[in-house]
């Protein structure tokens, strides 16, 4: 794997977000969590979240795509917790994304449940795409990232160490995809 945005790791699996908007899954694929859907073949996710059987992503559209178990532990037997276990199992719903779900700025997977944090008013917030970062010489880097839809420009900010103040360095217009800065 390279150019690695993101990951999140699940119970027994994990996902990388790419700098490409893609999604790599690997690890227990036993119940599907780690295969990604057919949907998920395109370069339009922009977060990632892994629970403990199932997998989730956000799109760049604002909408949410779930895969893997959709059901739980029928039992509170500790030995159930296992994959593979003979306990039975029942519906728990949590890749069943919400009918009208949109406007989504934000994802997470947790043991049996999924969370979507939605823009108010139903404005989608501007969220920043997936950032590569590339060193070209001594003093000069190459920023590149996916183009967001409905865009109108980037704006680009950096800070000297940890605890510096943000600054604007840039200002690239619509459907822009990369800059290079020097100094």
């Amino acid at each position: 794997l390279n150019n690695v945005v993101a990951i999140s790791a699940g119970e027994y699996h994990n996902l990388a977000l790419k700098a490409d908007g893609t999604v790599v899954g690997w690890g227990c694929n036993g119940l599907g969590h780690a295969t990604l859907p057919h949907s998920l073949a395109t370069n339009n996710i922009v977060a990632i979240a892994g629970g403990a059987e199932h997998s989730l992503a956000l799109k760049s559209d604002g909408t949410v795509v779930g895969w893997g178990a959709n059901d739980a532990w029928a039992s509170n037997d500790p030995d159930c917790a296992f994959i593979g276990s003979s306990c039975p199992r029942v519906y728990a719903g949590q890749i069943d994304v919400p009918a009208g779900l949109n406007n989504v700025v934000a994802i997470s997977a947790g043991v049996f449940h999924s969370l979507a944090l939605k823009a108010e008013n139903g404005v989608q917030a501007p969220s920043a795409p997936a950032l590569s970062v590339q060193a070209v010489g001594d003093t000069s880097v190459r920023l590149t990232w996916i183009d967001l839809a409905d865009e109108t420009g980037y704006r680009l900010e950096a800070r000297v160490g940890t605890s510096g103040n943000w600054a604007e360095i840039a200002t690239p217009g619509a459907n822009a995809t990369s800059y290079q800065h020097t100094g």
